[in-house]
């Protein structure tokens, strides 16, 4: 892929048929993620009703005990490992490091972006 795109690039407008062909590709695949991201919820509701269908309610307790193993050892990470790296490699006070990522990660969790 990075060969094709140098080509491409050398090649100059020889090759605008073909980046063309390229950019609308991508604009299909961006269209199929698209739908794909929009019926993975239902997808997975309809797993979970298989699953509750068919096992006994006890995997809902260990489905949410998993989940809540997950949510805390993220928050763990998030709040307490992340900042004592950051001070002991960075040598950088993580209040001030987040005060001034503040705008940024306000922006990735409204957004729902990473």
């Amino acid at each position: 892929a990075l060969f094709i795109g140098a080509a491409l690039i050398k090649g100059g407008d020889r090759f605008q048929s073909v980046r063309a062909l390229s950019l609308q590709f991508f604009d299909i695949m961006m269209m199929l993620v698209g739908w794909v991201m929009k019926l993975a919820p239902l997808g997975i509701l309809a797993l979970l009703a298989k699953l509750i269908a068919t096992e006994d309610v006890k995997i809902l307790n260990s489905l949410a005990e998993f989940a809540l193993v997950v949510t805390g050892t993220t928050i763990f990470h998030g709040a307490v490992v992340l900042p004592l790296l950051l001070w002991i490699f960075g040598k950088m006070n993580p209040i001030t490091f987040f005060k001034g990522t503040r705008l940024a990660l306000i922006t990735a969790f409204a957004t729902s972006s990473s």
